[in-house]
């Protein structure tokens, strides 16, 4: 992959955390941090649970080429595939909700 769609994974996957961990902040009602500051924990939490997704060998072939057929041809001229940008999105989605979850255990946990 080039620089172009590398930078295009990555916000995917902090937009998704990002709207993620919003979405499970405020359904939760675990801390009081504005929007803003909940936005960029899961933005953080959907990138660093993607790396991570990717450095696993068990996992890194969801979040990347999986080697069909379609997918071939559009490696061989690209790189950014269906699964690729579907694994940052599932990834993202995950990172960013587990990660204000756990950001929101240790608020409630400090306040206590």
């Amino acid at each position: 992959m080039n620089g172009v769609e590398i930078v295009l994974v990555l916000v995917i996957e902090s937009v998704v955390g990002a709207a993620s961990a919003v979405a499970v902040g405020r359904l939760s009602h675990a801390t009081d941090l504005p929007r803003t500051t909940i936005a960029m924990i899961g933005a953080v939490g959907g990138i660093v649970l993607a790396l991570l997704a990717a450095q696993i060998p068990g996992l890194g072939h969801f979040v990347g080429y999986v080697g069909s057929i379609l997918d071939a041809a559009s490696y061989a001229t690209s790189g950014l595939t269906l699964e690729i940008l579907f694994g940052a999105g599932v990834a993202g989605l995950i990172g960013g909700a587990v990660l204000i979850g756990l950001v929101s255990f240790a608020y409630r946990a400090m306040r206590s």
